[in-house]
């Protein structure tokens, strides 16, 4: 049951179109609304519950398409990958993409994860002939997956199957886990899970040199003293599989929790260090220049106190890690958060930089 506020609104909306006010009637509603479907039956694809989802033949379809080519692609990247030169080098052959396989990464994310998205990693700014301040020794990587293939007028204008794919994303918006029924993805799980991160886990089942990830890159240079961001800038990229960790691992390195850790932890433990240092020096720097950087963090440390106050810390209460029982922040939280905030800022600069339009987030007045 929605708040009281909010069913004013819904019992409003559902009276324009006609529609009772009960479960029944807002199905119907995301119905007309093509958010939903009537095909019930279609086991073609499922959600992780084994509940069918509704997603039309045509998209699915264009699915099965999708993976084939993008199968076909990433085996000719590691033919070419094989034969090229240097690590580091830009190839035409690598669809003018930097190679980054030769440098490690992590994902961090909730215990229960299904689709990454966005990896971070480090580089030495000797290492890359870019002329920035002395004063960052570290290139800060925070990797996110190509999905251009959909998002690309370009692209998509080349091809039904991609402008299939793209309206269906179009028509949902985002993905959502708070409803009760289930997640309702903003596109088919198979294709997500295409589209993600394809990660190695801890104990290094899946071999680094075997997997290759399509990545848009966003590098920046932190000034290791003041915390000032001093440049940044955007490559197309190929980046290995990146070490799969959890919130709660991520931050056991950071604190030293883990008395025994394999050499891939240790080095994981290094670059998160580096990592989280520069970071939060950005992040003081911004809070203490910013208003609006200070009054976010203030919100989330409010949100957060009071969720504790809720559910308690005492009693051996262990609660999940992506929010779904309280609003927790560990070391990870806040380190995965502060990579995301200078994202966005760094990825807005650059486009006030070009000249180019700046997307506003849906409904406010704020840049998205």
């Amino acid at each position: 049951t929605p708040p009281e506020a909010l069913q004013v609104d819904v019992r409003e909306f559902l009276k324009a179109m006609d529609l009772p006010y009960s479960s029944k009637g807002a199905r119907e509603a995301l119905v007309q609304m093509n958010v939903w479907s009537t095909d019930a039956n279609d086991n073609s694809t499922r959600r992780s519950n084994n509940q069918p989802q509704p997603w039309p033949s045509e998209v699915l379809q264009a699915v099965e398409w999708y993976q084939t080519i993008d199968q076909k692609r990433k085996s000719r990247l590691k033919q070419y990958l094989v034969q090229k030169g240097a690590p580091g080098e830009n190839n035409r052959n690598l669809e003018g993409r930097i190679d980054l396989t030769h440098l490690p990464s992590v994902c961090i994310d909730a215990a229960r994860t299904s689709f990454r998205d966005d990896a971070i990693g480090i580089r030495p700014r000797k290492g890359t002939g870019r002329k920035v301040s002395k004063s960052s020794q570290w290139e800060i990587l925070i990797h996110t997956v190509d999905v251009s293939d959909l998002y690309s007028p370009t692209v998509v204008d080349r091809s039904e199957k991609l402008k299939l794919l793209q309206e269906a994303a179009a028509k949902r918006g985002s993905s959502r886990y708070d409803l009760p029924s289930g997640p309702l993805h903003l596109l088919p799980p198979s294709l997500l899970d295409t589209l993600s991160l394809q990660t190695r886990s801890v104990d290094g089942v899946r071999e680094q040199d075997t997997i290759i990830n399509r990545c848009v890159t966003l590098w920046v240079y932190i000034d290791e003293t003041t915390g000032k961001l001093l440049d940044a800038g955007l490559e197309r990229s190929l980046v290995s599989a990146p070490l799969a960790l959890t919130f709660q691992s991520a931050s056991d390195l950071l604190e030293g929790k883990q008395s025994e850790v394999s050499r891939v932890m240790e080095h994981a433990k290094a670059m998160l260090a580096v990592v989280d240092r520069d970071l939060q020096l950005w992040k003081e720097y911004r809070q203490g220049s910013s208003a609006t950087a200070k009054a976010r963090e203030e919100r989330l440390e409010t949100r957060e106190q009071i969720d504790r106050h809720i559910y308690g810390d005492s009693n051996g209460y262990n609660p999940r890690d992506d929010g779904r029982e309280g609003f927790r922040r560990t070391r990870g939280h806040r380190l995965v958060d502060t990579a995301l905030d200078i994202q966005g800022f760094a990825l807005s600069g650059l486009l006030k930089r070009a000249d180019a339009c700046v997307p506003f987030v849906a409904g406010t007045e704020r840049d998205g």
